[in-house]
């Protein structure tokens, strides 16, 4: 079966033919995965939206069934609210498509900005991060929220080093879980398949109760996948699915499961 991801890079190459370098297929296979995982942001939220809207439903339900002889008016207030959330259960759905196309428009208007080279401090020899005015120090939470600057800048090559700076100086704090999913985010990116699921890998091993781990499982499946290593896909995704079954991510593994031949 072939993949959405796999689809959309053959249509963008097929212009192309012969022109097309290793270099710009690598380039485009970045951007799409890239898109793909904000994609799966994206429906993670819609997903926890809806959960949260199911629990209504069904919290609205069992307040009928013990107010069942309750005033009529009270019953015609429920149905209201009723009507109301299958309201807004349709418009989160209406809002999800339309936000997929209009990432997908953004992506193909929005030129790749280049990496911003990581400057070194000539006294000190530490990593300095433009803009900052200096190297990357401060509270964890600076360092984390300087990387994270970064990341939303497109400079990835900055934003690699500080998250890795981050999680060298302060390897167990608790936004090292984050830390590592952003780092695997870029490795991804940068066609560092590889490096980008151990990365994913890492927050189960040194963080086994976090609540990152379901969707560092699911991404590094997601990877495997990318890879055509398929046991290895199959192994993460089907953890997700049958240790995380209520987790959002365990939808979406079912998803990625039924892609592997």
């Amino acid at each position: 079966m072939l993949r959405p991801s796999r689809l959309l890079t053959l249509l963008l190459l097929a212009p192309l033919g012969a022109c097309a370098t290793k270099r710009d297929i690598r380039d485009l296979q970045a951007e799409i995965r890239s898109l793909a995982m904000r994609q799966d942001s994206a429906a993670l939220a819609l997903q926890a939206t809806n959960r949260n809207l199911r629990d209504s439903l069904r919290t609205v339900s069992e307040f009928l069934f013990n107010m069942r002889g309750e005033s009529n008016n009270q019953m015609i207030a429920i149905q209201d609210q009723l009507l109301r959330i299958g309201e807004l259960t349709g418009q989160s759905q209406r809002s999800l498509a339309g936000l997929r196309d209009q990432m997908e428009q953004n992506r193909q208007r929005q030129p790749t900005a280049p990496p911003t080279p990581v400057q070194r401090d000539s006294a000190s020899d530490e990593s300095v991060v433009p803009g900052t005015g200096g190297p990357a120090r401060g509270s964890p939470d600076e360092m984390y929220d300087a990387a994270i600057t970064q990341l939303n800048r497109g400079s990835l090559s900055v934003a690699r080093a500080a998250f890795q700076q981050f999680l060298t100086q302060h390897p167990n704090h608790a936004l090292a879980p984050s830390a590592h999913i952003r780092l695997g985010e870029i490795l991804a990116q940068d066609n560092r398949l590889e490096e980008a699921a151990q990365e994913y890998l890492k927050i189960r091993e040194r963080f086994p109760g976090s609540e990152e781990v379901p969707v560092a499982l699911y991404r590094a499946g997601a990877v495997y996948l990318e890879m055509e290593n398929f046991d290895l896909a199959r192994q993460y995704l089907e953890t997700v699915v049958n240790s995380y079954p209520d987790h959002a991510v365990a939808s979406l593994a079912e998803e990625r499961l039924r892609d592997i031949p």
